[in-house]
This record gives structure tokens, sequence and C-alpha cells, in this order.
């Protein structure tokens, strides 16, 4: 995947993020590994420019790895809720067989499960947990998307999951959420 300031443009970005770009980087040519380098790329344009990049399979599948990430959080406080591991698996399961039948039962378990989770999660739990469950929600939602509302969900999740924690720990996950996001385009898009 090459990544320059015309692969930007074709994605209509707002004024301010083509600027940022051309003013710090010009026309220089980026792998997806090093455009995720860039230091005067904020995480929030660069989870928007490659989600725009990657097709649907890819951006499920880095929104379950996204979920993954924090599902240990909430498992630790609550071992014996399965709501948002289950909300997981439908997203999984939605990316390993898109079919109009896997998408009608994957949108009816996820969205259960993961409004569900949610709603535990948002009374009861520490902001791990809501990482957590947020997380699981909006990958669970993103499976069962169109391609077009995929990419917006999938960026959701791993905002959402980052932005419930401590400072240090977001930074941690925003940080994991684009190695995870370099490895799912380095795997292929395959679940």
């Amino acid at each position: 995947m090459k990544i320059n300031k015309d692969v930007i443009q074709k994605l209509n970005p707002c004024k301010d993020r083509i600027d940022n770009f051309i003013t710090h980087y010009g026309t220089k040519d980026y792998t997806l590994k090093g455009f995720l380098s860039l230091d005067e790329i904020t995480y929030t344009d660069k989870i928007w420019v490659v989600t725009k990049l990657f097709t649907q399979e890819q951006n499920v599948k880095w929104s379950i790895k996204c979920a993954e990430s924090t599902l240990d959080n909430f498992e630790k406080l609550y071992p014996e809720d399965k709501r948002p591991r289950l909300a997981l698996k439908a997203a999984y399961d939605f990316c390993i067989d898109p079919s109009d039948e896997t998408r009608s039962a994957a949108w009816s378990a996820a969205s259960s499960a993961a409004s569900a989770a949610r709603f535990a999660a948002a009374y009861a739990a520490e902001s791990a947990a809501w990482s957590a469950a947020s997380a699981a929600e909006s990958a669970a939602w993103s499976a069962a998307r169109s391609a077009a509302s995929t990419a917006r969900f999938a960026a959701s999740a791993a905002e959402s999951a980052a932005s419930s924690a401590s400072s240090a720990a977001e930074l941690k996950q925003e940080e994991l959420n684009l190695i995870l996001m370099l490895d799912v385009y380095e795997e292929g898009a395959e679940c």
C-alpha cells in the first residue's frame, strides 16, 4: 500500500488534513508502516486514512483485533459476563462468512450481546471494562454494517477503547491499535 498526497486527496479529506500532510511531508510516498509512524499526523488522521483505504474485510478484522486487545480487562473484572466475547464471536463469524444469512444472525447476536455488555460496563465497570465493552460493540456493529460505514465503526472501536483508559493506557492502546492495523494489512484480509 502506497500512501502519498495524491492518495489522501482522493479520499476527500478536509482542507486542514491535506494541508497538514503537504506542509510536513510534501509529495513523498510512504508504505503503510511508514505512514503510521509519521509524527506530524495525528492518530485520528492515521486511522481515518487507513480505514478508508482498507477493504471491508480488513476493517472488520482490525475492529475485532482492537476489541480483543481490551477484552481481558473486562473479563478480569467480570469473569462471568461473556457478552463482549459473544459480540466478538458474531463479528468473527461474519468476517468468515459474510453472506446475508450470516449477516442477519451476526447482526442480531452482536446487537444483543454488545448492547447488554455496554449497558453493564457503563454502570458497573471501571474505564478498562468500558473500553472492552465499547470496542466489542463497535467491532460487532462494524461486522454487520455496510462497507461504507465499516470504516467509521472500526475507527470508533479503536478510539472508544483508547479514550476510556487513562492517559498512559490511552497512548499504549493507540500504539497497539496501529500495530494491529499493520498486522491486518501484512496478514492479508482473510479472517
